[in-house]
């Protein structure tokens, strides 16, 4: 057993709603403090203790847009890592839900300044990691693990990235 200290993970849940014609449904982040108005996947957040991740994106699902998304229909679509901060680390998993139910609302309107529906050729510009490695998946065969590091984090950011 080594002696080196090991690290603590903070885990998010990001979830890709689909609709029929291969749209993923965004929401542009507001009053977070943190990437306020770059536009995320459909419903992120932090799991919970006793939280299994799916039962993390389907919660989140619901309290973001108003959708009810079961566990069974969240297929994994990647897995990144992002030390994007030294001492902020991150293990996150990216959902795909093609099956939901419901009329997609601003369930947090402090938190979500808009939602629409994009096809992924045309996702705009100003977007969260996580959406960007959820557009890197879309061509792999089978899940895969993304590392985000630091100086890797600020240039997928661009240059207007001041950190957490």
């Amino acid at each position: 057993m080594s002696s080196k200290e090991r690290p603590l993970f903070r885990s998010a849940m990001f979830v890709a709603i689909e609709n029929d014609r291969g749209e993923v449904l965004l929401q542009r982040r507001a009053n977070t403090g943190f990437l306020d108005g770059h536009w995320d996947l459909s419903a992120t957040g932090h799991l919970e203790y006793g939280e299994s991740m799916q039962a993390c994106g389907a919660r989140e699902a619901e309290e973001e847009v108003g959708l009810v998304a079961h566990e069974e229909d969240l297929e994994v679509a990647a897995l990144f890592q992002s030390d994007f901060e030294s001492d902020i680390r991150y293990v996150n998993t990216i959902f795909r839900c093609r099956r939901w139910q419901g009329n997609p609302v601003i369930g947090e309107p402090t938190k979500i300044a808009e939602l629409g529906w994009f096809a992924p050729e045309n996702f705009p510009d100003k977007l969260t990691v996580g959406a960007r490695v959820y557009l890197m998946s879309l061509g792999d065969r089978a899940v895969r693990n993304y590392y985000i590091g630091p100086g890797e984090y600020r240039e997928m950011m661009g240059a207007g990235y001041e950190g957490a």
